[in-house]
């Protein structure tokens, strides 16, 4: 299978790249620096522009994971504007050059997040709800309808909203767990709010099980199948540690913070993982308790 892929050099994308290169598959990777691209992913295709790609090129899949890191800075007019036009405008350009293209992809997975359903409380959530109207919502779902003109094309379109990745080797995790480590881990707000979580191996498989399903479509939930609160999250990774967990961050101090930014630490999302698991796919981490163990290496 020959995969094309934005945001390869991401937490997410090389974990990909070695999993699907692993699997005798053909990464072509679009990259803004060669030179770190070299350094992450060194066994795939490297090209700095989709013009690279000739359209009698044979293309099985897209994969996108483009984006300015959700947490790279505070949510200024400014930085606003680059989250957006990096995921919308990349997309963009991928659905001109699939046009291009003389065989179409079969498939696009296009990336997106648990903050698409914003603050939600308790309220269980699969994929036909509605986002709200607040940034981290409007950013998921401009970037969901931009990758929706693929369709157009035949091309089948899977929407991962992907929530908080376990992974000791990027993403919040590890700096999490730093700070247990050292008797700093708080709970944030009210601790109620859910915390949507998936281990980084079940949400490898499940890009590699939605690239093959050819009847899973459309927005799915990427998340395991053992929904937790902030608290219980902070507090199972303190007991796996054998460490003290003691403090809160209330949420008027995050908000004086970090503005709208503090959303990312007391907005859950308690997200279903009913259509994943209808679609017969068999997590290897569904447990919390599980996922620390081996994240953690506990026994």
């Amino acid at each position: 299978m020959r995969i094309l892929m934005t945001g390869a050099t991401g937490f997410i994308g090389t974990n990909l790249c070695k999993f699907w290169e692993h699997k005798g598959y053909e990464v072509t990777a679009l990259v803004r620096n060669l030179d770190t691209a070299r350094r992450k992913i060194a066994n795939a295709r490297l090209v700095t522009s989709l013009k690279e790609i000739k359209a009698d090129e044979k293309i099985d899949a897209i994969v996108n994971l483009a984006g300015a890191p959700i947490a790279g800075g505070l949510w200024t007019k400014k930085y606003r504007t680059e989250l957006l036009n990096s995921r919308v405008l990349s997309t963009n350009d991928l659905i001109v050059f699939v046009r291009k293209l003389h065989v179409k992809p079969k498939v696009m997975i296009n990336a997106s997040a648990a903050g698409f359903y914003g603050r939600r409380g308790t309220e269980l959530l699969d994929e036909h709800e509605a986002p709200q109207t607040i940034f981290m919502s409007t950013l998921c779902k401009d970037w969901e309808a931009a990758a929706t003109s693929v369709e157009q094309f035949g091309v089948r379109l899977v929407i991962p909203r992907i929530s908080v990745v376990l992974g000791n080797d990027g993403g919040a995790f590890p700096k999490l767990v730093h700070a247990m480590k050292f008797g700093m881990g708080a709970i944030t707000g009210s601790g109620k709010q859910y915390f949507p979580w998936i281990h980084k191996t079940d949400l490898i498989k499940l890009f590699d099980y939605m690239l093959e399903t050819e009847t899973l479509s459309g927005p799915v939930n990427a998340v395991a199948p053992d929904p937790c609160t902030n608290a219980y999250f902070n507090k199972a990774i303190a007991r796996t540690l054998r460490r003290p967990l003691m403090m809160r961050i209330p949420e008027p101090i995050l908000r004086f913070a970090l503005r709208e930014m503090a959303d990312l630490f007391v907005a859950g999302q308690h997200m279903s993982a009913s259509k994943v698991l209808g679609a017969g796919f068999e997590f290897q981490y569904p447990k919390l308790d599980d996922a620390l163990k081996d994240l953690l290496n506990v026994t």
